[in-house]
């Protein structure tokens, strides 16, 4: 795995949806300006396959050391299995409950991995 460890990773924070999607119970179209399509769109290091991870994979993070790391909620890409209008979430450096769900229209940090 090879994570995103550049001076954005610890600046970039996006809501899963868009105010609009998220309005208009669209709760797995993820275009515009989200945490998804901004890992879709990173080209960092020669490569343009980045992703979010899952909570799994976020979870693992505790292993590697970053340069750039931001304290705060992260969101993976696993759905919470209560609300479909909810994305888990997972947290590094904070009190913040690890895997917990957030609704999609909230902003949190965005790390991708490919």
């Amino acid at each position: 795995m090879m994570w995103q460890d550049n001076y954005m990773a610890q600046y970039t924070k996006k809501q899963w949806l868009t105010d609009e999607y998220y309005f208009r119970k669209k709760w797995f179209t993820t275009y515009g300006d989200t945490a998804s399509t901004h890992c879709d769109n990173l080209t960092l290091g020669g490569y343009s396959n980045w992703r979010i991870p899952s909570e799994t994979e976020f979870n693992a993070l505790n292993d590697y050391s970053f340069t750039h790391m931001a304290e705060g909620s992260y969101w993976t890409s696993t759905v919470s299995w209560f609300y479909e209008n909810q994305q888990r979430i997972t947290a590094k450096g904070t009190s913040t409950v690890m895997g917990e769900a957030s609704l999609k229209d909230w902003e949190h940090y965005v790390r991708c991995v490919r």
